[in-house]
């Protein structure tokens, strides 16, 4: 089992990749679940939470969405991208 967790950082770009793929083909709730994973594995992963927070916005959930973009914006102020998200979710 330690092995597993072990591993798990290393399958992130695998999962991104996949929930990437998920997104534009439009099955956004099994893209957020491989958000998900990524975050499990990576919790404070920048660009995890902010792809997290943009499927979140294509699912209607921006509630969700404004909580990860502040919190990415804590970390990385001069973050664009999630300030744009941001703005669009206000």
């Amino acid at each position: 089992m330690d092995k597993a967790k072990e591993a798990l950082p290393q399958t992130t770009p695998v999962f991104n990749k996949y929930a990437i793929a998920l997104r534009k083909s439009g099955d956004v709730k099994k893209c957020i679940k491989q958000y998900k994973k990524c975050l499990n594995a990576c919790p404070d992963h920048p660009v995890y939470m902010f792809n997290l927070a943009r499927a979140q916005v294509d699912a209607g959930e921006n509630k969700a969405a404004q909580k990860l973009l502040n919190r990415i914006l804590e970390a990385r102020p001069n973050f664009k991208e999630a300030q744009d998200l941001l703005k669009q979710t206000s």
